[in-house]
């Protein structure tokens, strides 16, 4: 049991170290871009063409097309042809230049380009016995000089409303037209494009056929460069938040530091005795207070008027007022 473990660990660790070590190892990207040396990118097509003598340009600075020669655009989906740019591109069609539009699949980022060549999809392509989801299957070419068969993937295809455009593949996985003095090939996909398909059949044949130089579109492969910020965008964020700060200090409370919490002490019942006298004496209510003590003794000692021996009527002072209360308490404890 311990073997296996070990032999398991060794395989780990040789596979790491192959995968570390290789130079063009590299992740396998969905995007057809002629810099992309994966199975689904056009880098491969580029290398090939550069090694048989073929002249080779990307665009991926600016958009400015050659006077003559061909036009790729392998299924860009990072961002789409503007109107000035397809008009550019009918241009150099129409002034003898090739273009080979490889029709993103079951994407509308080529809106303006699709309705100027009056394009949609088309049915898929039907498979045959020997091909499989990687590799597709062969489509048989009906109108191209030194091309019999072209390998793609069996899925949509595309069709053509444009006047004079022609199917030149029985499956109609390929079109062509004629504009101007120029041609325009349209596929649906970059299957005739990618590395994996690039030397089965007659893919190779076909673009070997293709007049130089082969320009690769690359500025549309990616999304779409956001444009830097203005002078004038920058001085008003400026100016907010200026005014954003003088706000906060003019109207945000002042927040000092902590004070500690003030210890809560209860009044004594002496306290509230010596406030009850405080307000008793300014309200000079004694004369009263006698009267109600005159009676009270009178009613606990049942007396009459003559023989109460005590008087409310000299009753003036809060001295008065005292003495009459001591005496009327010396007279209950005498009871």
């Amino acid at each position: 049991m311990r073997r296996a473990w070990w032999l398991y660990a060794l395989l780990l660790a040789l596979a790491l170290a192959a995968g570390l070590a290789g130079p063009d190892t590299v992740p396998d990207s969905p995007v057809p871009s002629a810099q992309n040396p994966g199975p689904r990118g056009v880098k491969l097509l580029r290398r090939w063409l550069e090694a048989t003598g073929r002249e080779v340009r990307l665009l991926d600075t600016t958009f400015e097309l050659p006077a003559t020669g061909t036009l790729v655009l392998a299924a860009p989906t990072g961002h789409g042809l503007s109107k000035k740019e397809v008009a550019s591109v009918e241009a150099f069609v129409k002034g003898g230049g090739t273009l080979v539009y490889l029709r993103p699949r079951r994407s509308a980022a080529q809106s303006d380009l699709d309705a100027w060549l009056q394009l949609e999809a088309g049915p898929p392509l039907a498979r045959d016995g020997a091909g499989d989801d990687l590799l597709g299957v062969s489509d048989a070419v009906t109108a191209l000089p030194g091309v019999t068969r072209l390998r793609v993937l069996a899925d949509d295809t595309v069709v053509s409303e444009l006047p004079g455009a022609l199917p030149v593949t029985e499956g109609k996985s390929l079109w062509w037209a004629k504009l101007g003095s120029g041609e325009v090939f349209i596929g649906a996909g970059a299957d005739l494009a990618q590395a994996s398909r690039l030397e089965l059949d007659d893919n190779a044949a076909f673009w070997a056929s293709l007049p130089a130089p082969l320009v690769f579109d690359e500025l549309h492969q990616a999304p779409k460069a956001k444009p830097d910020l203005s002078a004038n965008l920058i001085a008003a964020l400026v100016q907010l938040a200026f005014c954003g700060l003088v706000f906060v200090l003019v109207f945000a409370p002042r927040l000092g530091p902590a004070r500690p919490t003030p210890a809560e002490k209860h009044r004594s019942t002496l306290e509230y005795v010596q406030s009850m006298a405080a307000l008793a004496r300014q309200a000079g209510v004694e004369p009263e207070l006698a009267e109600l003590e005159v009676k009270r003794l009178k009613r606990v000692l049942d007396l009459t008027d003559y023989d109460v021996p005590v008087k409310a009527a000299g009753v003036k002072t809060p001295a008065d007022f005292l003495a009459l209360s001591r005496r009327c308490a010396e007279l209950e404890n005498q009871r």
